[in-house]
Order: C-alpha cells, then structure tokens, then sequence
C-alpha cells in the first residue's frame, strides 16, 4: 500500500484548537463539532456580467473524484472499552471517525478545496488487537452514518451514493492506539526537530499512536490484511467521573503523559492523521 505523509501542522496539547470554530481558509473546520463547513465564499462564483439571471456556478456540478484517505479516530477510554465523552457544552459526544478524502490536485496546489471530510461514529465489536504484540489497546469497530460530511458530489457509480457512507459503511475496521510506531514516530520526531520544536519536553512525553485496519472480507483477520498501519499520532487528555475534560488552573486541557507508558491511558484519545492511504488499499 502506498502512503503519503501530511505536514506537521499545529501542535499545541489542547483539544480546543481541534474543536475551533471555522475562520478563514486556513483554519481546519471541525464539522463533527456542528459547525457550518459548507462553502461559503460567495464573492469566488460570482456572476461576471450584468445578467446574473443566467449564469451558473461553473463548479457547482463538478464532481469530486478522490485519490487518497486518511483516517483518525476519537474516543474515551473508560473501564477498559472506548466510550462517549462530554463536550464543555454538556453535549454527550459519541466516538467518531474522521475520514478525509483528498483530490489529486492537493498535493499539487496545497490547496484544501480539494479536500472533503466524512464523519461517522463507531461502536466497538470485539476486543482486536490485530496481530500486534505490544499495542495497548484495539478493537473491532462498526461505523455508522453521523450525518455530517461536506463530501456530497462522489460518482455514486464508483461509492454507493454521492458521499462515502456506502462505501465506507460497508467496510469492516479495527482501530488501536499503543507506543510511537515505526511509520509515524521517526517521522514525526523528525519532522518536529525540523520545526525546531522541543521534541523531548513537548512531544515524546505525550505522543503515541494509533493503528487502524479495514476489509471488506467479513471473516478475514485484520493482522492479515495489507491496510494495518500506524496511520497518525495521538495526545490523551484527563476526563472527570462524569466525562467531562479535567481543566488546569487556566482552563486548559489536562495531557496525560502517556508517551513513555506502557498501557492504555484512560481518558480523550484526540488523534492527528500523519499518513494517508492510497485508495487502492480498498479493492
């Protein structure tokens, strides 16, 4: 399988800068959070002429042909399973998988207009380790439609409807999260260096990974499959009894020092894509 790697991007220890709301072309807009991330520069189609009766938006039907995805996952992890959390709103948020499909054009312009986002939860299955002898936790999990995509003009030929769901709902998935892996952490470390960034206080103390797999075999392993990765990096955070993120003295969230453990932290798993999948992957 082939794979490509993302930039470094910001990393700040706080799942609030995950969960910002939209700004500018720049920001990562986080739908599964409810925002509105639908296309709003209205000045980028406008009508030309003077007879703005007649002229149409000349991208509107144009469709969206994707050439690589990327996964991340979010979830508690509470008395050995994953699980909900609670937003600062209150809001009981279930786990959800965030999958990103990307255009070729990308990795040509940069440009995140070739970029859409799919979200869906995920129920556990079955406790999977997939094959892999010092991950700390994995499962099998069950995706379900969250409602919530910007990804709507997909060749329903090609993916079962003009958005993911009917391919990706159709998909069998394992993920879990243990110490830096091969892919990512000498990647990662070096890409931070290269920032000039403080990789010993700031990340290695902090970071781990998270490793997924999928199949549309519904009795193969997941250990044998060709898509088993460490496709990212993940920071944990402290939950209260209720769910609720543990806040510090300045209200920031609190990051567990998981990095340089040897077991499953309790607590948010915010996840980061770093590598992303050729869509072959899938056939």
């Amino acid at each position: 399988m082939i794979t490509r790697k993302l930039g470094l991007g910001l990393l700040t220890l706080s799942l609030l800068a995950g969960l910002s709301a939209c700004t500018d072309k720049d920001d990562v807009c986080d739908s599964a959070a409810g925002e509105d991330c639908t296309d709003t520069d209205a000045d980028a189609d406008a009508d030309a002429d003077a007879d703005s009766d007649t002229d149409a938006d000349a991208d509107a039907d144009a469709v969206f042909e994707p050439y690589r995805i990327g996964f991340s996952f979010t979830t508690a992890y509470t008395d050995g399973a994953y699980g909900p959390f609670v937003a600062s709103d209150g809001t009981e948020v279930r786990p959800y998988a965030t999958v990103t499909l990307y255009e070729e054009a990308y990795f040509e312009a940069g440009d995140e207009r070739y970029t859409c986002t799919y979200f869906a939860y995920f129920n556990e299955v079955a406790v999977d380790n997939m094959g892999l002898d010092d991950l700390w936790y994995g499962a099998e999990v069950e995706l379900e439609d969250a409602g919530n995509t910007d990804c709507t003009n997909l060749n329903p030929d090609d993916w079962g409807a003009t958005d993911p769901s009917g391919f990706l709902l159709d998909t069998r998935f394992a993920v879990g999260f243990g110490p830096l892996g091969p892919n990512t952490g000498p990647a990662l470390e070096q890409a931070v260096i290269d920032a000039e960034l403080d990789w010993s206080a700031d990340f290695e103390p902090y970071a781990f990974s998270y490793y997924a797999a999928w199949t549309k075999d519904s009795s193969a392993a997941f250990a044998d499959t060709e898509t088993l990765y460490d496709y990212g990096y993940v920071y944990a955070f402290e939950m209260e009894d209720d769910l609720t993120l543990s806040v510090d003295a300045d209200g920031n969230n609190v990051a567990v020092e998981a990095g340089l453990g040897s077991e499953m932290p309790n607590g948010l798993m915010d996840s980061r894509i770093w590598w992303i999948a050729d869509l072959s992957a899938f056939e």
